[in-house]
């Protein structure tokens, strides 16, 4: 993936976070309406690029929240091409996996992902830190995994997206529990009242 160029659509937290991670491996350009994300990019000697421009690159990543991501998919669809590679980022995998097979053009290749990291865990690196990929649609995806591990230390789970949410409802759920049960175990507080006499 030497020769591979990667634009990131939306140069926010995330995007900002893994940039300097991917910019000694490959070219990175960034695709974001806010002005103070373009200037950002610029500012971190990279190049930004229009909607329209998309089809440059190799791999799109979809650097932006679940709510956001379908008015994205939406727009930029038509300025895809054959053989890219779409990924998203988001937390859940179910929904978006759905929407961009629905969405994005049948020649485009799908791989969903969850990086289990944020700017407090990535904050001495990345490597050793785990991200979720599950393949959604084409080939091309075992490259990246490839590269995730062989080039930039992380853990991969391959799941599938299904499987991903389910897992991620357990954990949830059974965080939930665990944080009611520690809460349930708290000493009474007082009412701050003194006692009458």
């Amino acid at each position: 993936m030497s020769s591979t160029t990667i634009v990131i659509i939306g140069f926010g937290a995330f995007g900002r976070l893994v940039e300097p991670f991917l910019s000694p491996h490959l070219t990175v350009l960034v695709c974001d309406p806010c002005a103070d994300a373009r200037r950002c990019a610029q500012a971190a000697g990279l190049r930004a690029i229009g909607i329209e421009d998309i089809g440059c690159a190799d791999v799109v990543i979809l650097a932006m929240p679940v709510p956001a991501l379908e008015r994205c998919v939406q727009h930029l669809s038509p300025f895809l091409r054959k053989g890219q590679v779409v990924m998203d980022v988001c937390s859940i995998k179910e929904g978006p996996a759905r929407m961009m097979q629905a969405l994005l053009p049948n020649d485009v290749e799908i791989l969903a992902t969850h990086p289990m990291f944020g700017p407090q865990s990535a904050k001495d690196g990345i490597t050793g830190l785990q991200i979720v990929t599950c393949p959604v649609r084409g080939r091309q995806w075992r490259c990246i995994v490839q590269f995730l591990r062989q080039r930039l230390g992380l853990h991969v789970i391959i799941t599938t997206p299904e499987e991903h949410d389910r897992q991620a409802a357990l954990t949830q759920g059974l965080t939930h529990l665990l944080a009611r049960a520690v809460d349930g175990l708290a000493p009474p507080r007082s009412s701050g009242r003194a006692a009458s006499t």
